[in-house]
Parts: structure tokens; C-alpha cells; sequence
């Protein structure tokens, strides 16, 4: 079932039972899993087991940090764009800006984009949502940043649920290196 999803398909899978038959490890492996480890296991075996799981080239998800202030006005836009922008200059990577302000967000001031689409073009369609959707609603900023821009003011849409900003920062996650969330 997780294989089967685009937003869990590349998650890493270890399976860890008591169960030591070869049929036993060659079922888990043909179900998906990427390691079978039998208990009991030595700590020092498992964390290794993990973090090589954890650090393969294609399973590898974006970092992600969020920039929360505790009011507005307070500089976390300026922040989390230039977060961004510095991670692009210096690593020349996969970076995307999500601006997840219910309403009105200001990264498409700050970055000086006409907003062409936002996350409400997204929102009737996240049954459709893959990697092509996503990339056609995101802006393109000078510098190589792609940036995901909240609702506008005059926007008329119910209010983005916590599992609809779930579901969209998956995406981003697994199609960048680095997401900035710039939050309300």
C-alpha cells in the first residue's frame, strides 16, 4: 500500500520480526520493504541499519524548515526568502519557498512575482496532484528559486486544511532538496 501511493512510495521500509525463515524474509522483501532485520537486533546494528536506509541517493526527502513568527510583521518572510535564495547560490540545489499564509502572503511582494498561480489552483485538484501539477503552479524566481504562493486577498475559497498543506509539502518534499515554509 505504501508503494503504491506517489507522496509514501519512496519512504524507507524496514521490517524488524522475530520471524527468521528465509520464506519469512523473502515475503517482507517481495512486499516492498528495503531491509528485514530479525530481533532481537544489537542497538548499534539497528541505528546503522536505519541511517543507511535513511541515506539512500533516490529515497532521500527534501530538508524542510519552517519560519514561524510570533506575530506579523516580525521579519520571518524576509527570513525564510533569503534562506532560500542563499541555499540556491550556494548549493545550486532544488529549492522551493512555500508561502503558507492562509491569505494574502507577501513572498510574492518580497520576490517581486506577479502571482500567475497559487495554492488554490491546487487545492480542487489534490486527488490529481503529482510532480507535472505541481510544477505548473509554481513561480520561478530569478534566481532558480521556485516559489508556491499563498491565496490571494481576493481569492473566495473556504479556508486550506492542515491536511491539504500535508499533502502538498509531501510533494515538494520529495521533488526538491531544501523547502522553506513561510508560515502565518
Amino acid at each position: 500500500t505504501l508503494r503504491s501511493s506517489a507522496v509514501t512510495a519512496k519512504v524507507p521500509i524496514l521490517i524488524y520480526s522475530a520471524r527468521t525463515e528465509v520464506a519469512d524474509k523473502v515475503a517482507g522483501f517481495k512486499a516492498g520493504a528495503n531491509d528485514y532485520i530479525v530481533k532481537p537486533a544489537a542497538p548499534a546494528e539497528l541505528v546503522v541499519r536505519i541511517r543507511a536506509a535513511l541515506h539512500t541517493e533516490e529515497q532521500t526527502l527534501a530538508y524542510t524548515v519552517a519560519i514561524w513568527g510570533t506575530k506579523g510583521g516580525v521579519g520571518s518572510t524576509t527570513i525564510a526568502s533569503n534562506l532560500a535564495l542563499l541555499l540556491q547560490s550556494k548549493t545550486n540545489k532544488r529549492v522551493t519557498l512555500m508561502d503558507a499564509s492562509a491569505y494574502g502572503g507577501t513572498l510574492g511582494v518580497v520576490l517581486n512575482l506577479a502571482p500567475m498561480h497559487t495554492i488554490a489552483d491546487l487545492l480542487p485538484r489534490l486527488d490529481e496532484l503529482d510532480s507535472e501539477l505541481l510544477s505548473s503552479v509554481l513561480s520561478q524566481h530569478s534566481s532558480g528559486v521556485k516559489v508556491l504562493l499563498s491565496m490571494l486577498w481576493n481569492e473566495n475559497h473556504t479556508r486550506i486544511q492542515s491536511q491539504e498543506y500535508e499533502r502538498i509539502l509531501s510533494w515538494l518534499q520529495a521533488a526538491n532538496d531544501y523547502v522553506i515554509v513561510d508560515t502565518s
